[in-house]
Order: structure tokens, then C-alpha cells, then sequence
């Protein structure tokens, strides 16, 4: 990666947004196992890397009249944990279970591995 990538690491939504419109160019980053494989392939090269791990509103596991919604930086093992998920989705929990190795559950998030678009990855084919 070169020496002169700018990080940038918004707290909020509405800053992350107002990053994202002032600097187009900038590579959004969330639990960075994806991007981070792109750019030591040398497949990516951002001059500006924008940082959504501080983003609470991104994060979020919750139930809204009887629908999960994550958020799309909430970690696989966040899911995994979750006891609204274990509770009414359990399959969906065994399955974020099964993805890598704790050490990169911990890191990658669910927005990535859709990104990713990884047709192995098992989160997504447990939808398909």
C-alpha cells in the first residue's frame, strides 16, 4: 500500500456520508478482510481509505415489528452471538458460525461478505 493513504474515520452516519460526498475517490472500509486481500494483491490501490468501524448506526443487530435488520457492519460474530438472532433465527447463527475462523468472525462484517460477493461465502448462500 502506499505510504500516503489518507485514513479517514467518521463517527457518525451523517459524517460518513458527508466524507463519502466530499471525497468520492475514498475506499469505504469496514472490518477490512476484503479490501485488505485487494490492495496485498495489488488489485486496489486507494488514495483515501474511509473507515465505518466507528459508525454505531452501522453496527446495529435489532428486531423492528418482528423483522431482523444488521447493520451492514455488524461482525459475523456479533451475528453469531446475538441473542435475538440464536432466538428466532438459529440457523442463521450456526451458519455465521461456520464462516472462517473465529479470528476473522470477529472482524469481518456482514456488509463485506455481500460486497465480497464470494460465491463460497456462507452467509449468502444460506439466502440463496
Amino acid at each position: 500500500m502506499r505510504a500516503d493513504v489518507e485514513w479517514l474515520e467518521p463517527a457518525t452516519l451523517d459524517e460518513a456520508l458527508a466524507l463519502r460526498s466530499e471525497r468520492p475517490d475514498a475506499t469505504p472500509v469496514g472490518g477490512g478482510t476484503f479490501v485488505g486481500v485487494l490492495i496485498n494483491q495489488r488489485l486496489l490501490y486507494p488514495t483515501a481509505l474511509l473507515s465505518l468501524h466507528r459508525v454505531p448506526e452501522l453496527r446495529r443487530i435489532s428486531l423492528e415489528t418482528g423483522d431482523l435488520q444488521l447493520g451492514a457492519m455488524a461482525r459475523h460474530r456479533e451475528v453469531e452471538q446475538s441473542p435475538e438472532v440464536r432466538n428466532g433465527w438459529p440457523v442463521l447463527a450456526q451458519t455465521f458460525s461456520l464462516v472462517a475462523s473465529p479470528r476473522v468472525r470477529h472482524q469481518a462484517t456482514v456488509g463485506g461478505v455481500l460486497a465480497d460477493a464470494d460465491y463460497a461465502s456462507d452467509p449468502p448462500s444460506l439466502f440463496s
